[in-house]
């Protein structure tokens, strides 16, 4: 069990380091090959590649990576939603933006 979680956390920090140098493509590859390793990334790894996708304006694949959270019975939460939302902004897509800010005012 501890050699899982010290591969979900390497790997979520590759993520990070990737993101923090505007290689979000790396980061998708790194989310991507963690599913076909031994252990599945957590909502930790998602909101860390989200961000990634963030600091590069990926609104889409933000996006898309949030819905995949679902599909794989990880819980969006706040970290997510106000990643995604900063990624809209970055890519100038404030409708997206305002309407994922008022989805979670409802929530």
């Amino acid at each position: 069990a501890t050699k899982g979680l010290v591969d979900v956390v390497s790997c979520t920090s590759a993520i990070g380091a990737c993101g923090k140098g505007g290689q979000w493509q790396r980061a998708l590859v790194l989310l991507a090959e963690a599913h076909s390793e031994s252990f599945l990334p957590n909502a930790v790894s998602y909101n860390v590649t989200i961000a990634a996708c963030a600091t590069c304006a990926e609104w889409s694949i933000a996006l898309s990576l949030a819905n995949a959270m679902r599909h794989r019975n990880l819980q969006p939460n706040l970290v997510t939603a106000t990643s995604v939302m900063r990624a809209c902004v970055r890519g100038r897509e404030w409708h997206f933006a305002l309407s994922l800010f008022y989805e979670t005012q409802r929530t």
